[in-house]
This record gives structure tokens, C-alpha cells and sequence, in this order.
């Protein structure tokens, strides 16, 4: 996936949760990645195991997490110049 996903995923649940809950995430997913690169390529399973750490952390559902994603995605991609102009 591009950093842009993950980066993605990054402000969702920092803007939700907060810092120190990403940080906690991170450390069950197991990624010391300070900053996800928009275009740079990462490894899927980076997303996959941010996505389920998310979910045992906060006790939430991977589709609900995946559902919030999808929302906010749109957003996120707008506000930083993707898209139709």
C-alpha cells in the first residue's frame, strides 16, 4: 500500500483516540515507523496489522475501524489535493 494509506490511518485514529493511543497501537502492531511517506511503498501487511491492532486496543470491531476509514479517507484525500479539481 502507499504511506498514504497508512498515513491515512495514522490521523484518523490520532484525530479519534489521540497520540498516545496510536502509539500504543503501533507498538501491538509492531511498527516503529515515526512517518508513513505518501508515495513511497509499504508492505500490506504494515495496514493489516495496524488495522487489527487497532481494533484489540480499542475494542472495536476491524469493519467498524475499516467503515471510519472509508469515511474519513474521502476527506482526507480531498483536503490534501487528490481528486477532481
Amino acid at each position: 500500500m502507499y504511506g498514504l494509506v497508512n498515513r491515512a490511518i495514522q490521523e484518523l485514529l490520532c484525530d479519534q483516540f489521540g497520540p498516545d493511543t496510536w502509539e500504543q497501537i503501533k507498538r501491538k502492531a509492531g511498527i516503529d515507523t515515526e512517518v508513513f511517506v505518501r508515495m513511497d511503498l509499504d508492505p500490506d501487511e504494515i495496514t493489516y496489522r495496524l488495522v487489527g491492532a487497532a481494533s484489540q486496543v480499542l475494542d472495536i470491531p476491524q469493519t467498524d475501524i475499516l467503515k471510519k476509514f472509508g469515511s474519513f479517507w474521502t476527506e482526507f484525500t480531498g483536503l490534501a489535493g487528490y481528486g477532481e479539481k
